[in-house]
């Protein structure tokens, strides 16, 4: 279920094996970062399955044993021809750890995407569908993914005329949140954004805690673009830099990438890419009803080409390029400026201001310097950009230059 890589496997375990004297393993099939991949045949009835074995390194780190046997308890959990199948799971006296799966024959979306590049609008959409029943079938059970990407949607071929061409199958469920569990405490703290950072929320980004199931709507948002278009929505050389993107700026425009995209497929996918949760779908289950509509339209050729949308004026600032800067530039320029890398936490010392006045001066709401960083990233970010905050010092205004060096922010022309 990856790619094929000759790598001395898990020492103790060869082709040709038995392991825990249920299995023996055939052939090494590929390996990730969490170990290998083994094609196996169950002892007593034949059956051709799927043997992932833990690296031995990881299998010493209880977060990582835990993260590994998440699959299998998130499997037993939901119940969907659209999420892979875990079959048994367990640990050998060596300290070795393994997970039976059912075996999945094709590519990965990221593989099929990497080799075909955009895919015609039925399929994108047909897959989209899929991946979204599979993330309803978890979200009723209380499981979110966190981790949606390409690399984790399997495309299994089917050649049977009562079967699709393709079935979607979803894969690794080891940084899912599973309702709020001791154990999802441990691994997920406030601050630390978990997931691959292309996919994330703004909210994930963020390292919000309570992310919930809107977080995946966005996540299948970005691959529904990739799919289109054979580009990510956001990209950027660094983590900081990309998610100041997410946070901040538009989503760019499917149709000078490609025109034959239907308004009625655009406007799907920019209300899963809205910033924020709330304006999004409330459910992929909404998802799932306005895809289908969708293939039915295009069914029958009942679709626009043409958005008679009025576009609501935006700032100059929301197209902003965001740079690095160095500490104490305090230039500012009319609409563009440039934000930290990362928020400055603990609040930064010497700073010239004690309390900020938020949403304009006349009226706003006035919070300490302390608050003001514990505010979201792009909230703050957005503050500055609309020029609605206000820095206060002993209850007098003071200068913003100095109040934007201070925190490291400038304006770039």
């Amino acid at each position: 279920m990856v790619p094929d890589d000759p790598s001395t496997p898990v020492p103790g375990l060869r082709e040709g094996e038995e392991l825990a004297g249920r299995y023996r393993l055939l052939r090494l099939i590929g390996k990730g970062g969490m170990g290998e991949v083994y094609e196996a045949e169950h002892l007593r009835v034949g059956k051709r399955v799927a043997v992932k074995l833990l690296w031995p390194d990881l299998a010493r780190d209880p977060s990582q044993i835990e993260r590994f046997e998440r699959e299998a308890r998130v499997a037993s959990m939901v119940a969907s021809v659209h999420i892979v199948d875990v079959l048994d799971a367990g640990g050998l006296d060596d300290g070795t750890r393994f997970l039976v799966m059912e075996l999945l024959r094709g590519v990965t979306l990221a593989e099929e995407l990497a080799s075909t590049g955009p895919l015609p609008v039925v399929r994108a959409c047909a897959l989209a569908r899929q991946i979204a029943i599979g993330l309803d079938a978890a979200h009723g059970a209380g499981v979110v993914h966190r981790d949606l990407k390409p690399d984790n949607v399997f495309l299994v071929a089917r050649g049977e005329p009562t079967e699709p061409t393709e079935v979607v199958k979803l894969l690794d469920f080891g940084v899912s949140k599973v309702r709020r569990t001791e154990v999802d405490l441990q691994l997920t703290r406030t601050g630390t954004a978990i997931g691959t950072p292309m996919y994330m929320s703004p909210e994930q980004s963020e390292g919000a805690r309570d992310v919930d199931a809107r977080t995946d709507i966005w996540s299948l948002g970005v691959i529904l673009f990739k799919m289109l278009t054979g580009e990510l929505p956001f990209a950027a050389p660094s983590f900081a830099r990309l998610m100041i993107q997410i946070v901040t700026e538009p989503t760019p425009p499917i149709r000078t990438r490609r025109a034959d995209v239907p308004v009625e497929l655009v406007r799907i996918v920019e209300r899963c890419l809205e910033k924020v949760p709330a304006d999004r779908y409330p459910t992929t289950r909404d998802l799932v009803t306005a895809l289908c509509e969708l293939e039915g339209r295009l069914a029958t050729g009942n679709v626009s080409f043409t958005d008679d949308r009025v576009e609501p004026r935006r700032p100059a600032s929301a197209t902003t390029t965001w740079t690095d800067v160095p500490t104490g530039s305090a230039e500012i320029a009319p609409t563009r400026f440039v934000a930290p890398l990362f928020p400055p936490t603990p609040v930064p010392e010497g700073l010239p201001f004690d309390e900020v006045v938020l949403d304009g001066p006349d009226g706003g709401r006035r919070v300490s310097a302390a608050q003001f960083f514990q505010l979201p990233l792009s909230e703050r970010i957005r503050q500055v950009i609309a020029r609605t905050v206000t820095f206060i010092r002993g209850g007098v205004e003071v200068d913003r230059h100095d109040a934007l060096a201070k925190m490291r922010m400038r304006s770039a022309r």
